[in-house]
């Protein structure tokens, strides 16, 4: 990965990485918790043929931590501003969970930025989540609250990766999931909470790929649904994966957003 560079947004620092060629600009946005290092198969991949861009959300890696407001679309805003900062248009967006979402306020509110869509395993409102998810919702809240961020980091770990292979990677999570400051976290996790762009989907005319693993929290079957909603979307399932697919299947899922991008050039 190349060295992690600065912007100065709104009286803070935004972190990122900036790599690749001179082609088509893809960018990278994050799960809550997570960072830019978590894109690195996305990177290698991708950097190939794209120049490829990946932001620390605000409170996350090496990114100003005390950066209120913590809003879906205050963060949506932060990412407008660096992408114009840095001359960028018509960029490729893809985001996982908490990253999914913010992509989805990019798109409604700033479509010109936008030439594509890639959400990751993320509903367009979270009152949509089935009611088990909803409750491991407020058992990671609980916990957070109880115990901190590794008592949390160490349950959660095992639900994402829960194979033997995935050793070193349960204990690379717990280590860097770790690393967040407690109050941002907990903060982010209830701007999730309250977020909904259900309302809004019939803006987002771009095209939009939906990617969810079979494995998810979230059913297939309510993905395929609210994809059906927007105007113009596919949607992709990637199998044997879980809520962290850019992790648990990078080759598969560098391959489904390729084969998409290949298509969009086509047209």
């Amino acid at each position: 990965m190349s060295a992690p560079l600065s912007l100065p947004i709104d009286g803070n620092d935004l972190s990122y990485i900036d790599q690749g060629t001179s082609g088509p600009p893809l960018l990278f946005l994050h799960g809550l918790g997570s960072s830019k290092r978590d894109w690195k198969h996305q990177l290698a991949f991708f950097s190939k043929h794209y120049r490829c861009l990946a932001f620390d959300l605000p409170g996350h890696g090496d990114s100003t931590k005390a950066w209120p407001p913590y809003k879906i679309a205050s963060f949506a805003h932060v990412v407008a501003t660096a992408l114009q900062q840095l001359q960028l248009s018509q960029v490729h967006v893809i985001g996982v969970s908490m990253g999914g979402m913010i992509g989805y306020e990019l798109a409604a509110e700033h479509p010109g930025l936008l030439t594509s869509l890639t959400v990751i395993n993320v509903l367009p409102e979270f009152p949509s989540l089935p009611l088990p998810s909803q409750l491991s919702f407020l058992r990671r809240l609980g916990l957070l609250y109880v115990f901190g961020m590794k008592a949390m980091a160490e349950d959660l770990a095992p639900q994402l990766f829960p194979y033997d292979s995935q050793e070193k990677v349960r204990e690379q999570f717990v280590l860097r999931w770790s690393e967040n400051d407690l109050t941002v976290y907990r903060k982010c996790l209830m701007a999730i909470a309250r977020w909904s762009i259900l309302k809004r989907l019939s803006k987002i005319t771009l095209p939009v790929h939906v990617i969810a693993g079979d494995r998810d929290y979230v059913p297939q079957a309510l993905h395929k649904k609210y994809a059906k909603l927007l105007p113009n979307a596919t949607f992709s399932l990637i199998k044997d994966s879980g809520h962290a697919t850019p992790i648990d299947q990078p080759e598969k899922m560098n391959m489904v957003i390729e084969r998409t991008f290949q298509r969009l050039i086509e047209i």
